[in-house]
């Protein structure tokens, strides 16, 4: 189990140290090995604008919140990351849960951050327009 939770931190801290050389030194690795084709995923300053290119403002909402990982490698790196630090908080609180029961939780930690963080960017859009 020990070695588990020390895979999961480190692919944690890696996803993370992936997101941060993809938001702030993107041309140093990443700007060098990605094709082309594939700039408008990987590319922090194109890939911001995956989750608005439908019309559909259901779609807008559901791709800027609970798919927002599928829209660009900077959120997909991020919800690796976050997915690792909770599996390894879960699993040093509840050592005796079946691997579905991790699943429920883990679904359930990502519910409740990304509400929380929903409610967060409201109000920020809301007192920017004040």
């Amino acid at each position: 189990m020990l070695i588990f939770i020390l895979i999961l931190f480190s692919l944690g801290v890696l996803s993370n140290v992936t997101m941060d050389e993809l938001r702030f030194h993107y041309s140093r690795f990443f700007g060098k090995i990605i094709p082309e084709r594939y700039q408008a995923w990987w590319n922090p300053g194109y890939s911001w604008q995956n989750k608005y290119k439908y019309k559909n403002e259901f779609l807008i909402w559901i791709f800027s919140t609970v798919l927002v990982w599928t829209t660009d490698a900077w959120h997909f790196f991020k919800m690796i990351s976050l997915s690792c630090f909770f599996l390894v908080m879960l699993l040093l609180e509840n050592k005796d849960l079946i691997w579905w029961q991790y699943l429920v939780e883990l679904v359930v930690v990502h519910a409740a951050w990304g509400l929380v963080s929903w409610v967060g960017w409201t109000v920020y859009g809301w007192l920017s327009e004040k």
